[in-house]
């Protein structure tokens, strides 16, 4: 089993329970954050960056709508980060 973990810090609350899956239960664990790419404890980390945000000088609805735009972009660079770390392992077993 392949579990996919998203958080923007880690390991956080979650890395002990990646590192248990993979090391005890044979699973396969993924934590995509903004942290440095590696593996740790047999948990593969894929960074992503967030850029970006809600300034002071944005008010009430604008501040809302940047909001909604903002975790929209959070989310596509997350894919993005996941799906080209993929590409990179496809490549590599092609080898």
């Amino acid at each position: 089993m392949h579990i996919l973990f998203i958080h923007q810090n880690y390991p956080a609350q979650f890395g002990h329970i990646a590192r248990y899956l993979v090391q005890r239960k044979g699973f396969r664990c993924t934590f995509l954050s903004q942290h440095a790419p590696g593996v740790d404890g047999g948990v593969e980390r894929i960074q992503y960056l967030i850029q970006g945000g809600a300034t002071p000088l944005l008010q009430g609805a604008d501040r809302r709508r940047l909001r909604i735009h903002d975790n929209s972009s959070r989310m596509s660079r997350v894919f993005e980060a996941y799906h080209a770390a993929a590409d990179r392992r496809a490549l590599e077993k092609g080898r």
